[in-house]
């Protein structure tokens, strides 16, 4: 199987009032990271860098709160390689 690099980009934000919240970031699947998400101005964000080694086709980028009644995480600027993807749904192609 051949394995392609690539850098993806994707901009953080949440929208809470009382305790940070926690957030996960999968690609198909597989857990990537888990952080704490401490900033409540809305207009600050945290641009996570994840560098994935994977083989060309579909894939699904998932961002979900670690506490499933909370739902105020969203992402934005989603870029493969410093290219703006449309990533609809979270799902984009590596070619």
């Amino acid at each position: 199987m051949i394995l392609q690099e690539a850098l993806i980009t994707v901009d953080i934000y949440c929208r809470w009032e009382a305790d940070p919240k926690a957030y996960r970031i999968y690609i198909d699947d597989e857990l990537l990271t888990e952080r704490t998400y401490h900033w409540r101005n809305p207009d600050q964000y945290v641009k996570e860098n994840i560098v994935i080694a994977t083989s060309p086709g579909a894939h699904q980028f998932r961002l979900e709160s670690v506490d499933p009644r909370f739902g105020g995480f969203y992402w934005l600027n989603f870029t493969i390689d410093n290219q703006p993807i449309s990533a609809d749904r979270g799902q984009f192609i590596l070619n």
